[in-house]
């Protein structure tokens, strides 16, 4: 796929990501338009867990971004296959601890249906930020779509 007038987007992307400290962002915007193959083109050479929630129980899906999460943020006391992570508290603090040196990038895309079946993730990722504070380069960005099929 080719990107036309995308170099906007990929230079604020791209200055988003070299600022210091943590970092969120949010992507909206119509269906169909190519925010998660813009995303996905642009993280393809940087440390990133790239998530797209779906409708389907919250453990399944700490199983999946655990299986995505093991080579960059298992530690000798955690492996992530072993042990996945179990609520997105886990999530939240377990990224942002393998980001202490350099940054990683969790997007979680279509976030939106993630917060149907999960209300309280927002709150968490807020409690979890507000901690987190200078000492982690985690770059969490979600997506959306403005209007849903």
């Amino acid at each position: 796929m080719v990107f036309v007038n995308r170099k906007r987007e990929l230079v604020a992307l791209d200055a988003w990501w070299v600022r210091p400290g943590p970092q969120f962002g949010v992507i909206w915007g119509r269906r169909r338009i190519g925010k998660s193959y813009l995303i996905s083109h642009w993280a393809r050479d940087k440390r990133v867990v790239y998530h797209i929630a779906r409708n389907q129980p919250a453990r399944e899906q700490f199983r999946q971004m655990s299986e995505r999460a093991h080579q960059l943020a298992s530690t000798p006391q955690r492996d992530l296959l072993r042990t996945p992570f179990s609520d997105w508290d886990d999530v939240f603090r377990v990224l942002a601890s393998a980001a202490r040196d350099e940054p990683l990038l969790l997007v979680i895309d279509e976030f939106a249906e993630l917060l149907q079946g999960e209300p309280n993730v927002e709150s968490t990722l807020r409690a979890v930020w507000e901690e987190v504070g200078a000492d982690s380069k985690l770059r969490v960005l979600l997506t959306g779509s403005a209007v849903r099929a």
